[in-house]
């Protein structure tokens, strides 16, 4: 496959596409775009990279001959029919060596590089000898992959080396997968049988050690005394993963008895950048996972070697760059190639120092360098590289591996949104990067600015702040009318640059349905309009404020309504993202559809590579519910060009007579070849491709003619689709309306004269028409029939609704997706007919085409009649066109309510071919070119062309629906069993069995899956690092051939731009290892949790109703379980095991957060059976909330007089909450259900969690078949899950309609309980008593300001099917909420570092682990006014509820017999925090603060290698009033990060110095700063401004003074002492105590006698020696505690002092 055609093919049409829609009127704007485009920017050239060939080892053939390894292990690792015995590579034969000798390693190799037999030669070696020597049958080894699809793929390869070795069948290895993907009885064989390998998951792994069923434990049995544990993909585990994993390895040592465990580790991609350092890293994260020591000489490198051989010659060189054809075919002349050799020379290996891969480097630069050395053209140069670098790719040997494959890195930019200055057109400056001001003229703002798609004249979004300054607006930040409570006004900007704007402000420029008549019959807008969005006149300079000399502009308040140039009015319901055109048409959704499909369409159209099944594609996406949104996306996007594939096909074959409206749906199903003769397209179409009689082939047939009649009217309509113009706009089809033309000429009816009656305003209308040419005529009206036709006013039954309703249900039973109406479609996407009504009367929910004499369809008459046509007259005129085309039955009257409308008859309508040349000019060569292909495709025999479908492969998929996708994308032999094994499973029932050409993953799948033939691979982002990079692109070219990696860089996402500017550093740049913390009580208690269960012998039920009484009060747990566990509490030894697994994760000084392990294991053991009990509140609540509500909409739907829609609603209510008990009560089906019990004990925090949020929150999705639930962390959730928030799951949007009340949440008036809480105003630390007076953390007094009321905790939440996902939709919709995020932690926990510069204070940090945060819910950013906060919600059945009060448009109208009530949800968690507070004698403002926390969070992020989100930060105590910023990781325990920042200043220094740069500061060798050359002014996407920080984007400003001195000072910082802490000179208690970290005591006078040992909060004091009799009084008559102390301190802190204080000894 020649992938530089592919690339080149590829960037071709995302170029037509990219550049396809937006028009731009004006043309100083339109040539600084162009010249943009010309520059390549978006899509620079590829980066190129040659796969290394690795250097020998010995061969096992001479390993076997010199006794080393078993005799027969060559046997078992051989290749071929044949069966030759493979030699290893040099990092293969060194791991051998160290397994030999017993060392624990680490096997650091690219991909594809054999890390697999690193682990697997050793360990089959040992298990031959074993098996040799007699020793008993056990499991020796277990192998641990990260995911099942991976010990899925390694089981394929040890069948290949195993099965058809030949050894002695006594003597064969045995293997097993063991991952919970395995039936009952599965299991019972694998236990008799005892493997020597176990491939596992680390959760598997987990369960076997903690779930105690009888098969467990002999699978357990059978691996005493193990002997190798390999951890595949090891930079996978860092943070609370990697804790969790770390601590199940040191469980697995102690359990099994296997002191003398070998630990080995694989991973592509953990060292690289500096080696010795690397190594170290390494090693020190291997000794943290394997509780064992793994030195750096133990970390294997990999090392390269040279696959031609000698030097390439100029005279060789030349001869072949100007001969290349023929070249070589073979492998050996390929080895002295002078070409072969310079390429890999130059472009694979460098060898300057030590051999190592080359940096990846583009093609033309390579030419650049030979061209150079041969003194010939660069071109010619290039064109010869190319051409020999497909060969060698091409040029394959016995093992299917190419001579030298190579990979093509592309990267691609959305153009995303320009920005102007607000100047005169000639003079303003366009910018595509999104900063604030034009560096040119650092005074000029720049300003978002967006195009309208029908005359292209530019408008920006923008706010006017308070002070009357305009400002920029992400115009993904919806506006509201008016002004907000802080003075703001948000809309947009229409600027008047060139004096060409045709607005004025009266009232006929504004849209006719804006427009209302008054009594005295004087037009003026609607109360709906009027005072609300008029547009305001403003005289603008370019600092965006008041200037009588600067550009006029109009200023629209609101969402963009319409158009002020041309009075287009775009969909109301859309978003003006898509109401508006940016700088290119596609957004992050767009671009990926179009590549990939492009990507696709070229290997189908090429039948390349021959093999269909090797025709595919994977895609990686960061976010799982952006996998769930881009599938959706695609299939529309596939779905709409093939059926205008079909419509162009249709009419061409009709030819100039046309279609009419009967043949529409059999002329588009023969269109696309869905002949129910034609068995071989059947499955494309058919639920049931070989249905029993005649008859259901019938009824299939005539229901799709149904349907994609259905689809064809509705295609017509105005142009619905933002970035999929249909064939009317392209003029490939051309609308007829036969008889208009005998029409316009029959002047009897033009005249009224075939009229029974008429009025005098009726006569004056048709006075006007007969008065007009009978051409004139024609068109005139051929422009209503197209404005009746585009608004679906047509009288046809396939736009009837009652005839849609039957059809829809009927679809759904015969046709598969996507040719059937889904229920989602059925019931909120359908489009049935409408009316035409002239006049402004109808009334606002009627299903009505409006038309007056305003309205944008009389000022085109007018223009057409060529003649002033008042405006009294233009409405008769209207009605006399109408009457006069019911009199040729081209139309028909029908009544609207009280009023008369008119539809057009479907008869008067014929669609012929096109000419492709749209009347406006705006015609899309990128579309008119697809839609051809696609028709022309439609007439080849065989498959459907272009019917490509994606599907999302993410954790939120069921793993069984999981694993038969994988097995539909690879497709081999293995797959396709297991597929047919799989098709009895209820919960794949529904799935299709075909090739799935393409995937849409999250990081599931970049872990090591060998999915063979793979060419292409696409990143719908810039993965989080460089090893996640080399992952996923190592997906493509495993089988040695050519592959493309193209990676889409989103213009508005920071991470993305970052590296598109970086990208040589993405495909090849420093891996850092990760972080790993063990020391932290909530990981440790979960593991000694599981030991306990384990210890207990007694399996758990695998649903959680098996484990409680169900019929007793309270859902207690079952006696005979409660048993069980009181043996587990008595096991002396499991207790004593557990406290050796915790001192091992300790540090050799110990923990003071967990003081002696003994002591921690044996408080936690005692009180273990009462924490499995509490861990079930959450479930017993659901679980009573579900019946509960199940049982109410019973009672709801056996009320009399309810209306059908009531009673649809009831029982649709009943269907859902009996789901959602059913998915609550099983948990058997799967170890993935998110009830089954050791899954759920997990994710309330009992059990180990590994990468199962803690505490999640849940949402209960009402799907067609069942109910699925989601779950996202409580953080996260608390928006995506949020009143009516979408969700996105399986290519369909859920919105989150309800909130799930707990029983026993309501008081008796069944208003919730709600709580109140008090936050500091100096630091924002919260305080549940409501008698607290100072802050527990700060210490200064609290306020009523700082009171947070109503608040509700949110635990659970129901979703509802909302709108499909179409094509339009870009991006995942997300609601704009006020989020505000408050803390508690215990002061007594808490750390502090002093940080100061040039000797005066800069910082004071304060860490607290396991700080209890809160994040508020306070309403939408955009609500009317700050102080009205919350949700309005049915206390009764927990809907959230419209509030028209915060501008709330989400919710429902009030049902009946709502109970209304506002509340402030909010979500808990606990996490590491760290508090930022600096110094306040430096003055910092609100907007400096904003800059210090963003300039310190990314570069946090950059130094510790995070990934966006796991670092968070908050200013406190509000956003407007920022004191302070809080720190906290994302996750429960986290990567340790901010623990490691309070090592000392040092860390911060270096934090300071990443942030400066990050700042585009340079240092000069005079040490001073100055910004680089390519620096922006305040701000940019490349430094501190971020998608995510959005609402900060006008207060950063990374060229402040201020902040720059601040950052500066703390890269020279140093620590700082505390005013109370301790001198030199001090006592001895005073400088213990702070050695011990206690809290800091306070000195008290106390009858004339200072005390400097006092800690007035706990009430405690304490001396040294004996106390006098006055101070033990004083003590007892104030309650203070007096504790009497030695008069030096020990080692540690006193017992008596420690419990006094709270603290460990």
């Amino acid at each position: 496959m020649n992938v530089f055609e592919l690339d080149a093919d590829l960037v071709g049409r995302y170029e037509g596409f990219a550049r396809s829609f937006t028009t731009i009127r004006a043309e100083d704007i339109r040539t600084q775009i162009d010249e943009i485009y010309e520059s390549k920017k978006f899509w620079p050239e590829p980066l190129i990279g040659v796969n290394p060939h690795f250097e020998q080892g010995r061969a096992l053939v001479d390993l076997a001959s010199e006794g080393i390894i078993d005799p027969d292990l060559p046997k078992v690792f051989s290749f071929g029919e044949g069966r030759s015995p493979i030699s290893l590579h040099r990092h293969q034969d060194q791991s051998l060596s160290k397994a030999l000798q017993g060392r624990n390693y680490i096997v650091t190799t690219g991909t594809g590089s054999g890390k697999s037999l690193c682990f697997f030669v050793p360990i089959i070696d040992r298990i031959i000898k074993a098996r040799r020597a007699g020793e008993a049958q056990r499991t020796r080894a277990i192998v641990i992959y990260p995911m099942n699809a991976l010990a899925n793929s390694q089981r394929e390869e040890l069948e290949k080396f195993i099965e058809g070795c030949g050894i002695d069948p006594h003597l064969k290895p045995t293997f097993e997968r063991y991952t919970g993907q395995e039936s009952d009885s599965e299991r019972k064989r694998i236990a008799a049988a005892k493997p020597d390998i176990i491939l596992t998951n680390f959760m598997m792994l987990e369960l076997l050690m903690t779930r105690q069923d009888g098969l467990d434990q002999d699978v357990v049995a059978n691996m005493e005394g193990l002997e190798f544990l390999v951890l595949d993909e090891l930079h996978t585990y860092r943070g609370r993963q990697g804790a969790d994993v770390a601590m199940l390895v040191r469980r697995v040592r102690e359990r099994l008895g296997a002191r003398n465990m070998l630990c080995i580790g694989t991973s592509a991609t953990m060292a690289s950048g500096e080696e010795d350092a690397g190594r170290k890293a390494v090693a020190r994260v291997g000794t943290t996972l394997f509780g064992s020591p793994v030195h750096e000489d133990d970390v294997i490198t990999e090392s390269l070697s040279r696959c031609t051989q000698g030097v390439a010659r100029v005279e060789g060189l030349r001869a072949t760059v100007l001969k290349p054809e023929p070249g070589p075919v073979e492998f050996e002349a390929f080895r002295s190639d002078p070409l072969a050799v310079w390429i890999e020379m130059n472009i694979g290996l460098d060898e300057e120092e030590a051999r190592r891969r080359r940096r990846p480097q583009t093609l033309t630069d390579a030419a650049k360098q030979l061209a150079g050395e041969i003194d010939l053209d660069p071109v010619l140069c290039r064109a010869a590289l190319a051409k020999r670098l497909v060969a060698m790719s091409e040029c394959k040997d016995a093992r299917d591996q190419a001579f030298m494959a190579f990979k093509l890195h592309r990267f691609l930019s959305g153009a995303g949104h320009a920005h102007a200055t607000l100047q005169p057109a000639g003079t303003r400056r366009v910018a595509l990067a999104a900063e604030k001001y034009d560096r040119e003229d650092r005074h000029a703002r720049l300003y978002p600015m967006f195009f309208c798609r029908e005359c292209g004249h530019e408008a920006h979004s923008v706010s006017i702040d308070d002070e009357g300054t305009v400002v920029a607006r992400p115009i993904d930040q919806t506006p509201r009318d008016g002004v907000d409570s802080e003075g703001w006004q948000h809309g947009f900007l229409v600027p008047d640059a060139d004096g060409a704007l045709t607005f004025a402000g009266a009232h006929e420029d504004y849209p006719d349905d804006w427009l209302e008549l008054t009594k005295s019959g004087d037009p003026r807008l609607k109360s709906s309009h009027r005072g609300k969005h008029e547009g305001r006149m403003m005289l603008l300079g370019a600092n965006g404020r008041s200037d009588m000399d600067g550009v006029r502009a109009w200023f629209f308040p609101g969402k963009f309504r319409f158009c002020p140039h041309c009075r287009n009015q775009p969909p109301p319901q859309a978003r003006d993202i898509n109401k508006l055109a940016g700088l290119s048409a596609e957004g992050r959704s767009s671009a990926t559809t179009l590549i990939t499909a492009t990507a696709l369409d070229w290997m189908e159209r090429g039948q390349v590579p021959a093999e269909k099944a090797r025709r595919k594609l994977l895609g990686f996406t960061d976010n799982r519910q952006d996998a769930a949104l881009q599938s959706g996306h695609f299939n529309d996007f596939i779905f709409v060009t093939l059926l205008r594939g079909a419509m162009l096909r249709a009419v061409r074959t009709a030819g100039e007579e046309g279609l009419g409206h009967e043949q529409f749906g059999d002329a588009l199903r023969r269109a696309l070849g869905f002949d129910p003769d034609d068995k071989a397209r059947r499955s494309a179409w058919m639920l049931d491709a070989n249905p029993k009689g005649f008859a259901a082939l019938e009824e299939a047939k005539a229901t799709i003619n149904r349907v994609l009649a259905h689809r064809l009217w509705n295609d017509l309509r105005r142009g619905w689709r933002f970035t999929n113009p249909n064939l009317d706009q392209l003029d490939l089809m051309r609308v007829d309306y036969p008889g208009v033309a005998m029409l316009a000429e029959d002047e009897e009816s033009c005249g009224g004269k075939d009229q029974e009656s008429l009025t005098d305003v009726q006569r004056r209308g048709f006075a006007l028409l007969a008065a007009i040419p009978a051409e004139t005529r024609r068109m005139m009206f051929r422009d209503v029939f197209d404005t009746m036709r585009q608004g679906l006013a047509v009288a046809v039954d396939a736009l009837d609704q009652t005839e849609l309703l039957q059809v829809s249900e009927k679809s759904r039973s015969l046709l598969k997706d996507p040719w059937a109406i889904s229920a989602e479609e059925q019931y909120k996407d359908l489009n049935f007919l409408t009316t035409l009504v002239v006049g402004l009367q109808a009334g606002k929910y009627d299903r009505v085409v409006r038309v007056s004499a305003r309205s944008g369809l009389a000022r085109r008459l007018v223009k057409l009649a060529g003649r002033d046509i008042p405006l009294a007259d233009r409405e008769p005129l209207l009605e006399a066109m109408l009457a006069a085309a019911a009199k040729h039955q081209m139309v028909r009257q029908f009544s609207v309510g009280q009023l008369a409308g008119w539809r057009l008859a479907p008869g008067a309508v014929r669609l012929k071919p096109g000419g492709g040349e749209p009347d406006n000019g705006k015609g899309n060569a990128f579309f008119t070119g697809l839609y051809a292909d696609v028709a022309a495709r439609l007439g080849t025999p065989g498959d459907l062309p272009m019917a490509f479908e994606a599907r999302e492969h993410t954790a939120q998929v069921d793993a069984l629906l999981r694993e038969l996708r994988e097995c539909r994308f690879r497709f081999g032999a293995n797959d396709k069993a297991r597929m047919a094994e799989m098709a009895g499973e209820a919960r794949v029932i529904n799935e299709k069995r075909d090739f799935l050409p393409l995937l849409y993953c999250s990081p599931t799948m970049e872990l090591g899956v060998d999915i063979s033939q793979l060419n292409v691979v696409y990143l719908r982002n810039a993965p989080p690092t460089p090893a996640n990079y080399a992952q996923r692109a190592g997906r493509a070219g495993r089988s040695g051939q050519a592959a493309l990696v193209v990676t889409y860089c989103a213009a508005q996402s920071p991470h993305d731009q970052y590296y598109f500017e970086r990208r040589i550093d993405l495909v090849a740049g420093i891996v850092k290892a990760p972080a790993i913390d063990l020391v932290n009580a909530d990981l440790l208690s979960a593991h000694i949790h599981a030991e306990w269960l384990a210890a207990a012998k007694e399996s758990l039920g695998k649903s959680i109703p098996d484990n409680l009484d169900m019929e007793a009060e309270g859902l207690p747990v079952k006696t005979a379980t409660l048993g069980a566990f009181a043996v587990a509490t008595a096991d002396s030894a499991c207790e004593a095991r557990a406290a050796r697994i915790v001192a091992s994760a300790l540090p050799t000084e110990g923990a003071p957060q967990i003081g002696d392990p003994v002591a921690f294991v044996a408080d936690l053991w005692c009180k273990s059976a009462a924490a499995f009990d509490a861990a079930f509140r959450r479930w017993r609540e659901l679980y009573r909330s579900a019946c509960q509500d199940r049982d109410e909409a019973h009672r709801v739907g056996q009320r009399t007089g309810l209306s059908a829609q009531e009673r649809r609603e009831a029982r649709a209510r009943y269907i859902g909450a009996d789901k959602q008990v059913e998915s609550l009560a099983s948990g058997v089906s799967s170890q993935s259900s998110d009830f089954y019990v050791y899954r759920y004990l997990a994710t309330e925090g009992f059990l180990p969690g590994y990468n199962f949020p803690r505490l999640p929150l849940y949402a209960f999705v009402d799907a067609d078949k069942s109910s699925t639930v989601l779950q996202r962390p409580r953080f996260l959730a608390i928006a995506e899950f949020g009143p009516n928030s979408l969700v996105y799951h399986e290519g369909k949007a859920y919105r989150c309609n309800r909130a799930k009340l707990p029983a026993g949440s309501r008081n008796e008036d069944n208003t919730l309980v709600t709580r109140m809480m008090k936050c500091c105003q100096s630091c924002g630390a919260a305080h549940e008593s409501e008698t607290q007076e100072r802050c527990m953390v700060c210490k200064d007094p609290l306020t009523d300001e700082g009171r947070l009321a109503k608040l509700y905790r949110i635990e659970n939440v129901d979703a509802v099917p909302s709108a499909r996902i179409t094509a339009n939709d870009e991006d995942r919709q997300r609601r704009g909420f006020d989020l505000r995020t408050i803390f508690e932690w215990d002061p007594r926990r808490q750390e502090d570092l002093l940080l100061k510069a040039d000797e005066s204070p800069l910082a004071a940090l304060s860490y607290g682990p396991q700080t209890k945060l809160s994040r508020v819910n306070l309403g939408l950013r955009r609500r009317k006014e700050k102080a009205h906060t919350g949700f309005d919600i049915d206390t009764l059945t927990g809907r959230w509820l419209k509030d028209a009060e915060a501008d709330d448009d989400g919710g429902e109208d009030d049902p009946k017999a709502a109970r209304r009530q506002s509340i402030v949800p909010v979500v808990e968690d606990t996490k590491n925090a760290l508090l930022i507070r600096f110094d306040h004698g430096l003055g910092l403002s609100t907007a400096q603060m904003a800059t210090l926390q963003h300039a310190l969070i990314r570069a946090i992020e950059a130094e510790h290698v995070l990934e966006t989100g796991e670092l968070l930060g908050e200013p406190l105590p509000t956003r407007e009033d920022r004191k302070t910023i809080l720190l906290y990781e994302a996750t429960e325990g986290g990567a340790g990060v901010l623990k490691r920042l309070m090592d000392g200043p040092e860390r911060w220094q270096r934090i300071a110095e990443v942030a400066l740069d990050l700042m585009h500061l340079k240092r000069a060798e005079d040490g001073h700063l100055h910004d680089d050359d390519d620096a922006c002014v305040a701000g940019c996407y490349r430094c501190l401004l971020s998608y995510y920080n959005q609402p900060d984007h006008e207060m950063i400003d990374r060229e402040d003074k201020v902040v720059r001195d601040v950052i500066e000072r703390m890269a020279r910082c140093g620590r700082d002492r505390s005013a109370d802490a301790p001198e030199p000179g001090d006592s001895p208690w005073l400088v213990a105590l702070a050695r011990w970290q206690a809290p800091a005591p306070k000195a008290e006078a106390i009858a004339g006698t200072t005390w400097p040992l006092c800690w007035p909060d706990h009430m405690v004091m304490a001396v040294a020696g004996t106390a006098p009799p006055e101070l033990i009084a004083r003590c007892e008559a104030i309650g203070r505690e007096l504790i009497e102390l030695p008069e030096l301190p020990g080692e540690t802190l006193p017992p008596a002092l420690a419990a006094a204080l709270g603290v460990p000894a």
